[in-house]
């Protein structure tokens, strides 16, 4: 993938993401107030999934959970953190910080583990992803960018500081990269 290719659909992307912000809050987490924090590592680990069904389609032998790692990842992953930085000013988000990678501390872990928060949210991203005219290899271009518009609004409002989110952004893309999710569910 080229960086040419990522700016011109850059547009359909955005608006995707946006439709994307949809599936998070209340209605996913069924908490009253939502919990900021399983937004952002489901839609990260959304973009990750993205890359590990595109480059290592044998992951669907393998059970839930199990990690893989193949070729082709860590380029793909180099270019999504990459875009992550890039979509940060727009954002109104720090570009330099809150990359450090590491798994979340307890109070931050997200309600549900990577296969539960992907099965979750899949077939609804592809539905989203669907109805916009996208190669595949875009996909986790529209779920990062759904992650850290999540990242922005906690920030926003303070219930999550930007670097904390950042941070759960970028762990739960790679984790999500690596983690064998559940089956696809039907029509996805």
């Amino acid at each position: 993938m080229d960086f040419s290719g990522l700016q011109n659909n850059y547009p359909v992307i955005n608006q995707a993401s946006r439709d994307m912000m949809a599936l998070f809050g209340p209605r996913f987490t069924n908490r009253q107030g939502g919990h900021i924090e399983t937004d952002i590592s489901a839609a990260a680990s959304v973009a990750g999934l993205q890359v590990l069904r595109r480059l290592a389609p044998a992951v669907a032998v393998l059970q839930p959970g199990q990690m893989m790692l193949y070729p082709g990842r860590a380029e793909e992953l180099d270019i999504i953190v990459t875009f992550m930085a890039g979509v940060c000013e727009g954002l109104e988000l720090d570009p330099k910080s809150g990359w450090n990678m590491k798994k979340p501390d307890e109070a931050h872990v997200p309600l549900y583990d990577i296969p539960e928060m992907e099965r979750k949210v899949e077939k609804d991203f592809l539905d989203i992803c669907h109805r916009h005219p996208l190669e595949r290899e875009y996909y986790p271009f529209v779920a990062i960018l759904a992650a850290m518009r999540l990242v922005s609004a906690g920030n926003k409002m303070h219930i999550l500081d930007e670097n904390i989110g950042k941070e759960l952004a970028l762990f739960h893309l790679y984790a999500g990269s690596t983690t064998a999710p559940h089956p696809p569910q039907e029509g996805s």
